[in-house]
């Protein structure tokens, strides 16, 4: 079991190197690190300081690591950080979380609390990890998260490995920019582009489009491919020398998850008496109506049960994530 996870989190990591590479130039022109703790951000916030694992990674993305071992009864591992103000998206979990707040997070072996902020725009390889091979070649396809809510900016930097200097190097520049108003994503075209053509597509996280969508690529209106079961919206191969516009519904928003079946999930798995399981599950009733009091009135109610400090933790973290319900 570890070594598959082990595998599996290495095999994203080389899917993350379109992201990092581009981080890594953003370092050497810009000197603005792949990795910074949340002081450098917020230098007049107490709580920037607080949690000295925490980092961000990339402009992107924001890791909250786990050192600690897993809790007997839930089975979970915990770690408390500190979201910067904003909404946040898990992009393994898809979990909104408000902002401006501190945060116990509690996730299996294989799960790891990143985060990304709405607006974010994070180029992955486009290939599954298993399929990609040792080395760094330009990946011939892209794969978009995106995380709607605000507006985003990312440029692709890519290079053919030459040169010894950062002065030394020509760069391929592919623009990537999202209008949250207008719902419009938008790729290209590459600058000195060292491919002819490339495919692409777009992983919308805790958010399904529903209405139109619509594909321009240059002056040509292409009909997109549906949105798959795991939230990729397949664009198709056009030239690199192409202006790629993705148009969602109308200011689209992340979604409000009612975790209720997580929650009855993380109960199922607990090590814990089946009749307390019972009585917890019963303590949450109402909780998934969207009513805030409603929450609050079950995290009460589950107060007074005899369930321990780590489950009460990890119970509330998922039904007071996102304080928009």
């Amino acid at each position: 079991m570890c070594q598959s996870i082990v595998t599996k989190n290495l095999q994203y990591r080389h899917r993350l190197v379109p992201y990092l590479y581009s981080g890594a130039v953003r370092a050497a022109s810009d000197h603005k690190n792949v990795v910074e703790p949340l002081y450098y951000d917020f230098p007049e916030t107490p709580e920037a300081y607080m949690f000295k694992n925490q980092f961000f990674f990339g402009s992107e993305l924001m890791v909250v690591p786990i050192t600690a071992p897993a809790d007997k009864a839930t089975t979970l591992a915990q770690a408390k950080g500190w979201l910067p103000p904003g909404r946040w998206v898990d992009i393994f979990s898809g979990t909104v979380y408000d902002g401006d707040r501190v945060l116990s997070f509690h996730r299996t072996m294989e799960e790891y609390p990143v985060f990304a902020k709405e607006g974010a725009i994070i180029p992955l390889d486009g290939r599954d990890g298993s399929a990609i091979d040792n080395g760094c070649g330009i990946p011939h396809s892209i794969e978009i998260i995106l995380v709607v809510g605000a507006n985003g900016s990312f440029d692709l930097m890519e290079d053919d490995g030459t040169g010894a200097g950062i002065e030394d190097v020509t760069f391929t520049t592919t623009p990537i920019r999202y209008d949250q108003t207008a719902g419009t994503l938008t790729i290209g075209p590459s600058e000195n582009p060292l491919l002819n053509e490339r495919t692409w597509s777009v992983r919308l996280v805790s958010y399904y489009p529903v209405g139109d969508v619509s594909l321009q690529v240059d002056s040509l209106v292409v009909i997109p491919a549906p949105v798959t079961e795991l939230g990729v919206l397949p664009l198709g191969k056009f030239s690199t020398s192409s202006t790629i516009t993705l148009t969602l519904p109308h200011a689209p928003q992340l979604y409000s998850v009612d975790h209720m079946p997580h929650i009855f999930k993380l109960l199922g798995a607990a090590q814990i008496g089946i009749d307390l399981k019972g009585t917890v599950w019963n303590a949450l009733k109402g909780a998934s109506d969207g009513e805030k009091a409603s929450k609050i009135r079950a995290l009460s109610r589950l107060n007074a049960t005899e369930a321990s400090g780590a489950m009460k933790s990890a119970i509330e973290e998922l039904l007071l994530a996102d304080l928009r319900c």
